[in-house]
Parts: C-alpha cells; sequence; structure tokens
C-alpha cells in the first residue's frame, strides 16, 4: 500500500535534502537529517566531511534526550555497519526514536536494506520513499559506483570563446577569472579524486586541491603519467593530499623516490604512451573512490570521452578569444569524421561563472 505522506513529512524531507547539500563527504554519499517532535524540529545535521559523524548521529547529539518519541527525517537509509563510524541504526534506537522516515535505501552492499530491517527489529516505524527521486539525484555518484562498479567521472575544462585551454606559448594562467575559479574548487570538493595527464602536471603545476574557506575536504589526487616522467619537485607531490599514480613502465629511481614521499604507484597495462583507463577506473573504485573530476588535458578529456568513460561535462568559458592554429583544445585526439559521430549533450544547461559561463550537461554517446 502506498504510503499517504502529509505536508509535514515532505517539508522536513526538503529541508534534510538542503542539509544534505551542504557537506563535502566524498567518497561517501551526501546524507542530511532532521529530528521532529509534536511537529517542531528539535536538531538537525548534515554529514560534513568524510570521517565525521553521520548526519544521524550529528542530530542525535544536538537533540540529547529531546530525541525519545522523534521522527527522524533522513536522506539516505541510516547505515547498519561499523566503519569509519558506528552504525547510525544502534545510535537512533539508542535515543528512542519512535520512527524514521528515510528517503531511499543505500545501495551500499553493508546496507542496502540492512538499516531497515535492523530498526523494524528493534520496534522502530521505517517508511521509506517520500522524495526518493530527489535524493537519488543528490547522490548520482553515489548510486553509479554502486550499479557500475566504476567511479562516475566529470571532465572539467576551462577556455576560451573558441575552445583553447592554453595560448600558443602555453600560457594559461588564467583564462577565468577568479569567481569561475571558484565554483571549478568546488566541483572539486564533490569529487572523491582530481585527475590530470601528465603534460598538465608539467605544464600547469597544478596542486589539484580545493581552496575554499571554511571547505575542508581534499580530494585524492590522480596523476596518468606513462613513463613517470614527471619530476618529483612539482606540487601534485606536495603531500598536502594523498597522491596516486598511474604508470606503465619507468626507471626504478623515479619510483623510489615518489614511494619515499608516500605517493601510490599503480602500475597498469598500456600502449603508444596511453593508459588503459578502465584498468585505471576499477583501481581507483578498488581504493573506495566514488567520483573522479578529470581535469585535463585535452588529450587525457580526450580519451575518456573516446572510450564513454564520461558521465558529466562542465566546460567553463571565458569571454575571451586566443586563436592559434597550434594552440592546446579543451579535447584533443583525433575527433570524429562526421557530425553523426559527435558526442552531444543531453540535460545541458548553461549558468554564469564569473564573467564568463558554465556549460554543464551529460554525454549523449553516438549509436555504435
Amino acid at each position: 500500500m502506498a504510503i499517504r505522506w502529509s505536508e509535514d513529512d515532505v517539508r522536513f524531507m526538503r529541508r534534510a535534502l538542503a542539509l544534505a547539500s551542504r557537506g563535502h563527504p566524498a567518497p561517501n554519499p551526501y546524507v542530511g537529517a532532521v529530528l521532529v517532535r509534536s511537529g517542531e524540529v528539535v536538531a538537525e545535521g548534515y554529514h560534513r566531511l568524510v570521517g565525521t559523524d553521520h548526519a544521524e548521529a550529528a542530530a542525535l547529539k544536538r537533540a540529547g534526550a529531546a530525541a525519545h518519541g522523534a521522527t527522524l527525517y533522513v536522506t539516505l537509509e541510516p547505515c547498519c555497519h561499523q566503519g569509519r563510524t558506528p552504525p547510525c541504526t544502534d545510535a537512533i534506537t539508542a535515543a528512542g526514536v519512535s520512527r524514521v522516515v528515510a528517503a531511499v535505501k543505500d545501495p551500499n552492499p553493508t546496507v542496502n536494506g540492512g538499516g531497515i530491517r535492523r530498526l523494524r527489529r528493534k520496534g522502530v516505524r521505517v517508511d521509506i520513499g517520500l522524495l526518493e527521486q530527489e535524493a537519488r539525484a543528490q547522490n548520482r555518484m553515489h548510486f553509479h559506483y554502486h550499479a557500475t562498479g566504476r567511479p562516475w567521472v566529470t571532465v572539467k575544462a576551462a577556455m576560451s570563446l573558441d575552445g583553447k585551454i592554453a595560448t600558443v606559448t602555453g600560457e594559461s594562467k588564467w583564462i577565468t577569472d577568479e569567481a569561475a575559479r571558484r565554483i571549478a574548487h568546488k566541483l572539486r570538493a564533490e569529487h572523491a579524486a582530481v585527475l590530470v595527464g601528465a603534460r598538465t602536471a608539467e605544464m600547469d603545476s597544478p596542486r589539484l586541491t580545493v581552496r575554499l574557506p571554511g571547505i575542508k575536504a581534499k580530494p585524492v589526487r590522480v596523476l596518468l603519467d606513462y613513463d613517470l616522467r614527471v619530476p618529483v619537485e612539482q606540487p601534485i607531490y606536495d603531500g598536502d593530499a594523498s597522491t596516486i599514480v598511474f604508470f606503465c613502465r619507468a626507471p626504478r629511481t623515479s619510483s623510489t623516490r615518489l614511494l619515499s614521499r608516500g605517493v601510490h604507484l599503480e602500475q597498469v597495462a598500456g600502449s603508444e604512451g596511453r593508459l588503459d583507463l578502465h584498468e585505471v577506473l576499477k583501481r581507483l573504485a578498488n581504493w573506495g573512490i566514488t567520483s573522479v573530476l578529470v581535469e585535463g588535458g585535452g588529450e587525457v578529456i580526450a580519451s575518456f570521452l573516446k572510450t564513454r568513460l564520461v558521465d558529466r561535462v562542465c566546460f567553463f568559458y571565458a569571454p575571451l578569444i586566443l586563436g592559434g592554429s597550434q594552440a592546446k583544445t579543451a579535447v584533443e585526439g583525433s575527433g570524429v569524421a562526421t557530425i553523426a559521430g559527435a558526442v552531444r549533450l543531453r540535460n545541458a544547461s548553461v549558468m554564469r561563472a564569473g564573467s564568463g559561463w558554465m556549460v554543464d550537461g551529460e554525454p549523449d554517446y553516438p549509436m555504435e
């Protein structure tokens, strides 16, 4: 029988979804929670960062004794396993919560209905499915990871109106303005890892860290370096965040120096200077990385698109024109022979990004 949700149910779940969006918990999912008793909110919480209290635990701590007999609105099924933090189901039952309203079941196999069953066995009423589509959309990277076994992949590039990511001399800082770069840093914070190729690491010397006030997210840095040619002095090796390097072959001296710096090395198959991206994503999934932001360069982005491994495209355009037939573009590679072979975007949107714009959409790959 379908559950008849009240207006209050919908209102409190919308509040929980709004709270969830405040966090940066990658590789964990976004979760928000609202505790309500006698129609009044007694406490709220959300999952801020990986390793910190889950949303339910945060709300319960704030509520104290007021949680007894309350209804808990939560955007994802409460966990029932010991991870970095204790099971939320135990905290919920210990606090005396009488009803849990969850937006959607957690696809993580360590949960996947187990949290609901455990709560019901303890006498807690559990209703599930309120604003499910909104909750799924908010955690689409989490659901994708558990459905496919590979991380969600977003490709991001900043370019001029004519698609150039650098001048003919290689200068690229800064094409977009500071406001656009803040949006790009927020994208980093939303992903579990940030990935670049060797040429980008050498030419741009990126740190690949999140540099926004009040946001402490630290995505893993991933470098594709076929023969470990990127100098160990580059900022990507500064120890400010975990770094994984994928390579095919390398001198022993290079690998020894990187290992001494705490860099994780992953050797994968490759040919003609290109690594097997399917294997790269499989290894990242094994590390528990649920999402990857690919920041370039043009050859790397082209390779991800060619292998149909891209789930989202975020292209930033600045209101300037660089020109130059030899200037690098956002997507290099061999290109397509016909318009019919182009990768189109579905559900595309355009938003202002500082003085420029960001185009956001999902790849619609041509029929093979």
